[in-house]
């Protein structure tokens, strides 16, 4: 398990194509000892894999903010920006429905239609 931090991201986005046309698959929220805590699971694109593809599990730790508007049919296939993560506030925000991948600010995290706030973050491979 790695932690995600700013040292650690950009090679992760790099393998993963800013995990662009990623598949999420479950996101599951838990509350451990009186803090919520998320996972998110994905299948992306993956440059060291054979097949080109693998699955993450993104582990989520003290989530301060969890925003998902989707309607029916929902669709789970990831913008084609892929996932906008930024460090703010001592804290890790993820946008897996970014509008844009130029200019981004937290004005956009906030209409995201998928984010998460939380307190530290991790990814789990395989």
């Amino acid at each position: 398990m790695q932690r995600l931090n700013a040292a650690t991201l950009p090679a992760l986005l790099a393998r993963h194509h800013h995990f662009c046309d990623g598949v999420i698959h479950a996101m599951t929220l838990t509350y451990v000892d009186a803090s919520l805590h998320g996972a998110i699971r994905l299948e992306v694109m993956d440059q060291d894999a054979a097949s080109g593809w693998t699955t993450l599990e993104l582990i989520l730790e003290g989530a301060a903010w969890v925003q998902v508007r989707e309607g029916p049919p929902t669709n789970v296939v990831m913008s084609p920006f892929g996932v906008h993560i930024e460090f703010w506030q001592d804290t890790i925000c993820l946008d897996f429905s970014p509008v844009t991948d130029v200019d981004y600010t937290m004005a956009d995290f906030k209409r995201s239609t998928f984010a998460v706030q939380a307190a530290v973050g991790w990814v789990v491979e395989g």
